[in-house]
């Protein structure tokens, strides 16, 4: 029997939801007895959310279906196909609206009630790709989006990419771009807007720092860094494949060397996948990196290098930083900056 790491852990005051592998259940905050649990079918959950209320939860795998439940129950409420692979799911404050973000980097809104579409319906034309549940698209990016949020009051959306950038846009205008926040050199997969700081964003990736930012003016306040304590604990490390190397259904995608002269936007399209062919490390989720791992013969972890990815970013009341990298064996904490005393690490 295949046995997952808890990916996705939602505590609250009745109720805890903690997600492993295809595996959710729902346990008793108090005495940690689980009341329901349920597998899902399609594969492992990579994507999860809950609404503020702790009364919903939403998730979304390989089969690009986003799936509503009932948290007390584990009832499922509805579900709907997405176009993508998803990368991201946020719920509004209301719980009325559902966010998404794919791997083709856009971000669509679905209205938390769902009416299936008609063929006709289908097809949106200011995205990129099918749009087979009917969600309005917000923006886009040119690359792969790992993280979005959006700002306490509602009127902005905070985007990261594969490609360093940080966005703040509109809400839910997001083709009005308010400012870049740009000093990342390598990817962006993990931000946090502070409930004790709204006007500040904490950011992390692949960089051997957090950053955090005053995101109206994109100007950097601190810096963080963050390597030298996580390294030691990053047990699962990453070898490095391809930037386009999979297609969207995980297929081998074969480039031609040589043919037939492109004109026009057929040309553009060639020279941005040549572009897009360069090395890059695989962000993979723990029980991926965990299944890769097992019953390699020894000496192959030699051959591999370790690779920072920064997983997910939180704050404490007490305002600490919370933060943990995939493949790590632990969590950091670190005080928020602001009275001029240096970061000390603790893991």
């Amino acid at each position: 029997m295949s046995v997952f790491p808890i990916t996705q852990l939602f505590p609250g005051k009745l109720y805890t939801t903690a997600i492993s592998g295809p595996n959710i259940q729902v346990l008793d905050t108090s005495t940690g007895d689980i009341r329901h649990k349920v597998t899902d079918s399609a594969g492992p959950v990579r994507c999860a959310a809950i609404d503020q209320g702790f009364r919903y939860l939403a998730t979304a795998g390989d089969d690009k279906i986003l799936k509503i439940w009932e948290i007390e129950d584990l009832k499922l409420v509805n579900e709907r196909e997405l176009p993508k692979r998803p990368t991201a799911i946020l719920f509004t404050a209301d719980a009325k609206t559902i966010l998404v973000s794919d791997k083709f980097g856009d971000v669509f809104s679905y209205a938390f009630e769902f009416a299936p579409l008609t063929e006709k319906q289908k097809k949106d034309a200011l995205s990129s790709h099918e749009n087979p549940s009917g969600g309005s698209l917000i923006l886009g990016h040119t690359s792969l989006l790992y993280a979005f949020l959006l700002s306490q009051d509602e009127k902005y959306i905070i985007t990261a990419d594969r490609d360093e950038h940080i966005r703040v846009s509109w809400y839910p205008q997001g083709y009005n771009i308010e400012m870049y926040c740009l000093g990342h050199t390598k990817f962006v997969s993990a931000i946090h807007n502070p409930a004790f700081a709204p006007a500040e964003l904490v950011s992390g990736g692949g960089d051997p720092m957090l950053k955090i930012w005053d995101w109206m003016t994109g100007l950097v306040k601190h810096e963080i860094p963050v390597w030298e304590t996580v390294e030691p604990y990053i047990r699962i490390r990453s070898s490095k494949r391809k930037r386009g190397a999979d297609s969207e259904d995980g297929s081998e995608v074969r480039r031609k060397g040589r043919g037939k002269k492109t004109k026009g936007k057929g040309k553009a399209k060639a020279k941005a996948e040549a572009d897009d062919v360069v090395e890059t490390p695989v962000i993979e989720t723990s029980e991926n990196a965990l299944a890769s791992n097992t019953g390699d013969p020894v000496g192959v972890e030699d051959k591999v290098e370790k690779v920072l990815v920064i997983h997910k970013i939180e704050t404490t009341a007490s305002r600490n930083i919370i933060f943990s990298a995939v493949g790590g064996t632990a969590l950091f904490s670190v005080a928020y900056p602001g009275n001029g005393a240096p970061a000390v690490i603790r893991a």
